[in-house]
């Protein structure tokens, strides 16, 4: 079965684990969230879920770094619109590698040799080298492979 590649870049592993025990929440993977003009955010945000849902939100948590206010403090919000719709991505020798944000463009080398790239976020999708097309949904606490070609 695929899997999507979700190791964190935003945060390392540790701080994951952090936030995770700090806050209640389950790390599910890096995804764009809409901005207060409802357009997709074009950062890395770090999507958690928490098995009961915020008073005044859902059972999403967005955390992140603003590079307008600071790149030291990192920010808390609803992450819930980052269950929007789908992303993409294509089947590597390591997984399903998408593209986290608009220009977020990403490659891994396959075992043959040849290299795999996504771009686009949630903005658009290019895709470059070998492996099917395949869609993505948050879902629950997973990154989760809906279909592929």
């Amino acid at each position: 079965m695929l899997k999507p590649i979700t190791t964190p870049e935003l945060f390392c592993t540790h701080d994951i684990r952090k936030i995770e025990r700090r806050m209640n929440l389950r790390y599910i993977c890096e995804a764009p969230i809409r901005n207060k003009m409802g357009e997709w955010w074009n950062h890395l945000t770090a999507i958690f879920y928490s098995d009961e849902a915020h008073p005044d939100g859902s059972n999403y948590a967005a955390v992140y770094f603003n590079p307008s206010f600071s790149l030291t403090e990192f920010f808390i919000s609803d992450g819930i619109s980052a269950t929007e719709g789908y992303l993409y991505g294509k089947e590597t020798d390591e997984g399903v590698l998408y593209s986290r944000y608009r220009h977020d463009c990403r490659s891994v080398s396959n075992k043959d040799g040849s290299e795999t790239m996504v771009d686009g976020g949630r903005d658009y999708f290019k895709s470059r080298g070998p492996g099917g097309v395949v869609r993505l949904a948050i879902s629950g606490d997973r990154l989760r492979v809906v279909d592929q070609d």
